[in-house]
């Protein structure tokens, strides 16, 4: 009987034991799914973020193409304005030249005229009007 009880407690322990391994083969089992789920999802992350940064560098690429663009544009703009500047400039620096010289012959013809003007009448002061 003390052989069948120990046989018995044997086949007990026996039986814990591969119920211990069967939970921890279970437990590793789904540890390794799990993982096997988190690299997959890492996986599919890394895809996801991928695809997200390769849009962002296109779009950053168009903006900054756009953004060289709008500069150059804006370069030629300021550029043609003060070439603009220089004409206005110098149309004005030419009016002013114009209306100094107007207004010096018009002060010369003045003189001449009040001159003219002077000297008819020293001439005619010792005539007799005729009427």
């Amino acid at each position: 009987m003390q052989r069948a009880a120990a046989l018995e407690r044997q086949v007990m322990q026996h039986k814990s034991k591969k119920a211990a391994i069967l939970e921890q083969k279970k437990q590793a089992e789904e540890a390794k799914a799990a993982e096997e789920a988190l690299d997959n999802w890492q996986a599919e992350l890394r895809r996801e973020t991928d695809v997200a940064i390769a849009r962002l560098n296109e779009q950053r690429q168009s903006q900054l193409t756009r953004c060289t663009q709008f500069e150059a544009q804006l370069q030629a703009n300021i550029e043609a304005m003060t070439a603009m500047q220089v004409q206005v400039r110098r149309r004005a620096v030419a009016l002013d030249t114009s209306f100094d010289a107007a207004v010096q012959r018009l002060s010369v013809a003045y003189a001449d005229a009040v001159a003219t003007r002077r000297g008819q009448q020293a001439g005619n002061a010792g005539a007799v009007p005729v009427e």
